[in-house]
């Protein structure tokens, strides 16, 4: 591929709404360095260049990520087919075909908001999946797989919230008969993991009381936002506080 300062591949590679994990495992594959099973025959590692799952072709980025009938499926599954279809209507590696896919415009249709994501996150997802069946772990039903991918390209995305979404304003001091409780939750799409706080003030702003907390899974964002809200009514019981006013910066509650 051409360098990063005029290649679009890399700039929309750059601003997708996904892990650095799986934006690693894209750039990986644009460049066309995947350990796949024919790269590794190819350098002499004793290991058979045939597909594992469906035995009909050589593993190389195309077939592994494209043409695999279990793939293929998947990607029907998603609704992406067409798309598919149209970036593999010319002899392209493995490699060019993604970039097609992340960066072209379509004959076949406009493609759904998020859908340079989803493509990245299905990607990864088959490579994952790959890796499994290299370690003897059983994998889903492709009905299943779709699902997940679906699910975790909707979080990466809900993780990311556009910049232009954000509004930034003060702390208003609550009506004199009641407290504010303020509530944060920060998620992290990589690991699953969250990491909350909640405060309470009164009517002068003065500090009432305050917790902090960490989970180690959470399905995705808007449940660590409704997570760290028990965790602040908890807080606000434990204080004795009756009549409290809750206040967050997400763009979600």
């Amino acid at each position: 591929m051409e360098s990063s300062t005029n290649n679009t591949a890399w700039k929309t590679l750059w601003k997708l709404r996904i892990p650095a994990k799986v934006k690693i495992f894209v750039w990986r594959t644009l460049h066309g360095a995947l350990p796949c099973r024919v790269v590794l025959a190819n350098r002499h590692i004793k290991v058979s260049g045939q597909c594992p799952l469906c035995a009909i072709g050589a593993e190389d980025i195309l077939h592994m990520l494209f043409k695999c009938p279990r793939a293929a499926e998947i990607w029907s599954l998603l609704e992406c087919q067409k798309f598919i279809s149209e970036a593999l209507e010319y002899d392209r590696a493995g490699s060019a075909v993604l970039e097609f896919l992340l960066c072209s415009s379509f004959r076949s249709g406009i493609p759904p908001d998020g859908f340079p994501e989803l493509v990245a996150t299905t990607c990864w997802y088959l490579w994952w999946e790959r890796h499994k069946i290299g370690h003897d772990e059983p994998v889903q039903l492709p009905a299943q797989s779709a699902f997940a991918i679906r699910s975790l390209a909707a979080n990466f995305t809900a993780a990311s919230p556009s910049k232009a979404h954000l509004k930034k304003q003060g702390w208003t001091k609550p009506p004199t008969d009641r407290v504010k409780l303020n509530v944060d939750a920060g998620f992290d799409a990589d690991s699953l993991r969250a990491t909350m706080g909640a405060i309470i003030r009164d009517h002068h702003g003065n500090f009432v009381s305050a917790t902090n907390w960490k989970i180690d899974f959470v399905a995705d964002v808007e449940a660590a936002e409704a997570h760290v809200v028990r965790i602040g009514l908890e807080l606000v019981a434990l204080t004795g506080c009756t009549r409290v006013i809750i206040e967050s910066d997400s763009f979600r509650m």
